[in-house]
């Protein structure tokens, strides 16, 4: 993930940005983990089971 982020301020990219699918959901606590680690905000709608994540790349 540290590359990831790297890459995409190399490149000026402003945000990185991805979902959580119902499919996700039995290891969403890790995930959310793992997302918050890096710096991701995490949104989750419980009742439909689907999150968002987003990270602003900002110098």
């Amino acid at each position: 993930m540290k590359h990831l982020i790297a890459l995409a301020r190399a490149r000026k990219y402003k945000r990185i940005y991805g979902e959580i699918e119902q499919k996700d959901w039995d290891h969403v606590d890790r995930l959310i983990r793992f997302y918050e680690k890096f710096g991701f905000e995490v949104e989750l709608n419980l009742e439909k089971k689907k999150g968002k994540i987003s990270l602003l790349l900002t110098e």
